[in-house]
């Protein structure tokens, strides 16, 4: 930016963009489809997995709850 009269000064980079040709550009596209592909997949056992996890936490808490011999716990409205 020129400090004078406020213009801005566009500079050409000192790196020249990379050429590609079509048949790079297209392996490229196919190489980042498949490795989007494979993070849906990943995230998707992921999930699936901390579903089932969740699933066995609660048949154990509920078979803990059943297999539990102590009385129920006393409520302020019981004491009246």
């Amino acid at each position: 930016m020129d400090l004078e009269s406020g213009a801005l000064r566009l500079e050409a980079s000192a790196e020249p963009a990379p050429e590609l040709d079509l048949g790079q550009a297209a392996s490229l596209l196919r190489r980042q489809q498949q490795e989007r592909e494979q993070r849906f997949e990943r995230a998707r056992s992921d999930q699936r997995q901390a579903g089932e996890r969740l699933a066995r936490k609660f048949e154990e808490g509920l078979r803990r709850a059943r297999d539990d011999d102590s009385p129920p716990p006393v409520r302020d409205l019981d004491l009246d």
